[in-house]
């Protein structure tokens, strides 16, 4: 008998917001409802006894009230669903993103004597990404670049700036120096600087990454890490990974992978 109203619901939903049926789950609802019209009988013409009957009826009450509380969930989870997708379209939508790219804060990204680059310097496109060494959400940015990279080498200039306080001796300043070096030697350029950085943020090891890549001519480096810190300082970076886009502030609620 408890089995009726939800059965009965079933039904309804299957027919009206699936729009198919599961052969399955009707045989087990034939099967249920076979054996409810056999016991329908002997349930009617027996003694019953109030205590059960009072039960009976408590137990479809509940069953009832399961079913009313799925049914507004469902109706919930499918108002959440439409909020959800049209929220969607409206972040996807280019023209939104672009005017609120073009109405975001505008730093100074003028290019250092010895600017770090991915993909093609002299693309029009100008990415930069603030990050630091050990910073988990960097690793994680720096893995969908690389995607990026990997689609739009040839129409997108990446440039990489490290958030870095020279007066404190911090494993984050030492992994800073360690990479600068690599980046802005001799060998720097667009395909070493990516495989330097990518094999980096896959381990961030800086006992391991010296042993694959061992330091040869010692560079000055202290003005690119006073470059990389004043810019930092005057553009109020406050958490890494940030992002500019030709200069203009990555615009608040949106997210990489959109």
């Amino acid at each position: 008998v408890l089995t009726i109203p939800i059965s009965v619901f079933s039904i309804v939903y299957q027919s009206f917001f699936l729009k198919k049926f599961c052969r399955v789950c009707l045989g087990i609802i034939v099967l249920l409802w076979f054996q409810c019209a056999l016991l329908l009988p002997s349930f009617f013409f027996a003694n019953v006894r109030a205590p059960d009957l009072i039960a009976a009826v408590s137990c479809i009450c509940i069953a009832l009230s399961f079913l009313i509380f799925f049914k507004q969930s469902y109706h919930d989870n499918r108002l959440l669903q439409s909020d959800v997708i049209r929220l969607s379209r409206f972040k996807r939508d280019a023209s939104i993103f672009m005017w609120r790219l073009e109405n975001s804060k505008w730093m100074d990204t003028t290019s250092f004597e010895k600017e770090i680059y991915l993909g093609n310097p002299e693309s029009k496109i100008d990415f930069l990404i603030v990050c630091n060494p050990y910073c988990g959400a960097c690793s994680y940015a720096h893995s969908l670049l690389t995607e990026i990279l990997n689609i739009h080498r040839e129409n997108i200039r990446i440039r990489i700036r490290f958030a870095v306080t020279r007066s404190k001796d911090s494993d984050n300043l030492i992994a800073t120096k360690y990479l600068m070096e690599l980046l802005t030697g001799k060998d720097s350029g667009p395909v070493w600087n990516e495989k330097i950085l990518h094999d980096w943020f896959i381990t961030p090891d800086l006992d391991a990454f010296s042993q694959k890549y061992p330091l040869g001519e010692v560079n000055n480096i202290e003005q690119h890490l006073m470059d990389h810190e004043q810019w930092t300082r005057n553009a109020v970076v406050s958490f890494t990974p940030s992002f500019f886009i030709n200069s203009r502030e990555f615009p608040a609620g949106y997210y990489m992978e959109e």
